[in-house]
């Protein structure tokens, strides 16, 4: 019997290659948004959950102290973890 969890990451895991380079999400004014509405907040330790590839932890990483990244598909994970470009 599949749980939740694991149907989240049966389908992250499928959507993996594609979701990292979605211009829904690789968009840089729109995650610049996110940075600015975090104000002060972004410049401390910032917990980003379901970070998926991470797009948004990196672009927050350039302010904050520092950024913990939890997502539950290890393949997004793993596309995090890959340097840019």
């Amino acid at each position: 019997m599949l749980t939740h969890e694991n149907r989240v990451r049966d389908e992250f895991t499928r959507q993996a290659e594609t979701f990292s380079t979605s211009s829904a999400i690789t968009d840089k004014a729109l995650t610049d948004r996110f940075v600015v509405a975090l104000g002060d907040a972004g410049h401390g330790s910032v917990l980003d959950v379901a970070c998926g590839p991470g797009i948004l932890s990196a672009a927050i990483a350039r302010s904050a102290r520092d950024v913990v990244a939890f997502d539950l598909t290890p393949q997004m994970l793993a596309k995090a973890r890959q340097p840019p470009g």
